[in-house]
């Protein structure tokens, strides 16, 4: 059994949705746990969204947890520009994209390996 909760928030003229995902079985990279809200604000036609919290887990070596405070907040302290904190572990990118697996996608490049030893080729020549 899977489990998908949505609830938008209206708070001071801004809209606020949260979901929350539970995958049906072990999660994974393509199916892990799941919990964001996003700021939508309306300025006449203009409707603007912001990601203020992501988080992705599957187990304690593959997480990410990426916040940002609405821009409204941060226009409140004149000092700060910009600011967001992302903390992650694994394969999991700001995105949420999972990193290719050369040894799982038969497609990929292997000369790509950042690890692959160049001069081990030259050595067999």
């Amino acid at each position: 059994m899977k489990a998908l909760i949505s609830v938008s928030l209206e708070i001071d003229k801004a809209t606020y949705n949260v979901d929350v995902a539970i995958p049906g079985s072990n999660p994974t990279l393509d199916n892990p746990y799941t919990f964001n809200v996003t700021q939508v604000t309306n300025e006449g036609d203009k409707e603007e969204k912001a990601n203020l919290l992501d988080v992705k887990i599957v187990d304690s070596d593959n997480f990410l947890v990426d916040v940002e405070p609405p821009k409204s907040i941060i226009d409140l302290v004149p000092v700060v520009q910009d600011v967001s904190v992302e903390v992650s572990n694994g394969e999991f990118e700001k995105e949420a994209k999972p990193e290719v697996d050369p040894e799982a996608d038969p497609e990929a490049d292997p000369e790509a390996d950042p690890e692959a030893d160049p001069e081990a080729d030259q050595e067999d020549k």
